[in-house]
């Protein structure tokens, strides 16, 4: 019993060593990069906009185009090359292609995960790398197409992106997402 106690406790001390590990390899990462000016302000009718560093409003419509955009993850391997596209507001567009063929790449490029290594992504026409990420992020929602439930209740996972929301906000977002119908019984 005592050498499996030790066998067993060897085995702790290599897990935690290589989680340890990990983590300091987390902590030794440079911060991200946020030189992005044009902040999204509410305005005093309850619709938002974009503010620009020199006092510039312009509408937060939806409006997203790559113009000529080239990336890659890695020095000297592209990606996407001459990459054109629009998705103009209220738009449906659909990536179809198989795993590897650039669309989440397109997603992370628009929210900023990633910088494009050259020509540039516009948001109502303005360069994504002049908006401050925490706008353009806060102005985004992405729908993954992998389904991650976590234990709870539905609210809870619903609520799971933002801890605080109220139930009426919960039940909002559900029905956004189209999901109270099937969500609720019937009544």
């Amino acid at each position: 019993m005592p050498f499996n106690q030790i066998t067993q406790l060897g085995t702790f001390l290599l897990t935690a060593l290589a989680g340890a590990e990990r983590v300091f390899d987390a902590m030794d990462l440079a911060p991200e990069v946020d030189d992005g000016a044009t902040e999204l302000v509410r305005t005093g009718l309850g619709g938002w906009v974009w503010q620009t560093s020199d006092e510039k409003r312009v509408s937060l419509a939806g409006d997203v185009r790559f113009h000529d955009v080239s990336f890659g993850y890695e020095p000297g391997t592209t990606v996407l090359a001459g990459l054109n596209l629009f998705a103009k507001p209220g738009q449906k567009i659909a990536f179809v292609g198989s795993t590897g063929a650039g669309k989440t790449t397109i997603t992370n490029l628009i929210n900023r995960f990633y910088d494009v290594d050259a020509g540039s992504i516009t948001y109502d026409g303005i360069d994504v790398r002049d908006i401050a990420k925490a706008s353009l992020r806060g102005s985004l929602g992405i729908v993954l197409q992998d389904t991650h439930l976590f234990t709870g209740t539905i609210s809870d996972n619903i609520r799971f992106g933002k801890l605080d929301a109220t139930d009426a906000q919960v039940v909002e977002a559900a029905k956004i997402a189209n999901a109270d119908s099937f969500i609720r019984p019937p009544a």
